[in-house]
C-alpha cells in the first residue's frame, strides 16, 4: 500500500497494523513518514511511479495536500 500525501501517516499505520506492507510518501517527516519526498521534483515523481509499477502494490491512496505550503491554499495557486 502506497499512501501519497500521507501527512500524519495514520492510514499507513493502520494498514501496517493489519499486516500490510506500507510506503507513506510526504514532504514532511514524522514517526511514520521516515523520508521526505518532494513530489514537485520530477526525479521523485519518476521514482515513485517506477516503484508502484515495479512492486506488488495492491492499493495507492492519494490524499489531498492540506498543509499551508500547498498551492491549493494560496490565493495565487
Amino acid at each position: 500500500m502506497v499512501e501519497v500525501f500521507a501527512g500524519s501517516g495514520n492510514l499507513s499505520k493502520e494498514f501496517a497494523n493489519i499486516g500490510w506492507c506500507t510506503r507513506p510518501v510526504d514532504i514532511e517527516t514524522n514517526s511514520i513518514v521516515q523520508k521526505s519526498t518532494d513530489l514537485l521534483q520530477r526525479s521523485n515523481r519518476d521514482q515513485l511511479c517506477a516503484a508502484i509499477r515495479g512492486a506488488d502494490v495492491q492499493l495507492v491512496h492519494l490524499g489531498a495536500p492540506c498543509s499551508s505550503f500547498s498551492r491549493a491554499r494560496r490565493p495565487d495557486g
